[in-house]
């Protein structure tokens, strides 16, 4: 369901959100940085629709490539550019969006803003809420064995399946993505096997 999503073009605003937050695994200690049991989870999310660009684990690094790679799958799901990405203070996010969107010396495609000190002007609420969501889902479990299967399945029940509050509608939704069924689960699934089929069929 994962992979079909992708195939997806969500109608969405300008500005992204980005962060990263880390995720109790149960692959044991990191051998050279002592008590350290945690992967990194990237997320981009679309600041008007709150629909989910992209979710990448990047094991225990968070570096330029990093930021750089959910920077690309973010594009890839977008197919299109935005006009703003904010972060936070995270140095590798300004190497990775330079990087990712080709912003060379006055062609500042993609203008990239930190909340590093600019907490009572601009936030990054969007994102961090989802993160709090996703720890509670976590909590339970107490470590997860496949972290990248798991933001998989959890960035599919975000965009598809969890209806907002007030306007009692999907991220999907909101980006003009509709599913047949009710049961969202079960027409997202079907919709892949019959994507996955023509795929077969054009081999």
């Amino acid at each position: 369901m994962e992979k079909y999503s992708t195939t997806l073009t969500p109608q969405t605003g300008n500005v992204w959100n980005a962060d990263e937050t880390m995720v109790l695994t149960k692959r044991g200690q990191d051998k050279e940085n002592k008590g350290v049991e945690f992967d990194y989870q990237w997320n981009v999310m679309d600041k008007e629709t709150k629909f989910l660009l992209a979710s990448i684990n990047s094991g225990r690094a968070r570096g330029i490539p990093e930021a750089k790679a959910v920077m690309h799958k973010a594009w890839v799901q977008n197919k299109q550019m935005p006009d703003c990405i904010i972060t936070d203070k995270l140095p590798s996010y300004q190497e990775g969006i330079r990087k990712t969107f080709k912003n060379w010396g006055s062609q500042n495609k993609v203008k990239h803003i930190s909340i590093l000190g600019r907490r009572k002007q601009i936030n990054n609420n969007v994102i961090e809420g989802h993160h709090s969501l996703q720890k509670e889902f976590q909590k339970v479990r107490r470590g997860i064995n496949n972290v990248q299967d798991y933001a998989d399945g959890f960035k599919v029940f975000h965009n598809f399946v969890r209806r907002g509050v007030k306007d009692k509608k999907t991220p999907a939704e909101r980006c003009g993505i509709r599913i047949a069924k009710n049961n969202k689960w079960e027409g997202l699934l079907l919709e892949s096997i019959e994507h996955g089929k023509k795929e077969i069929h054009c081999l």
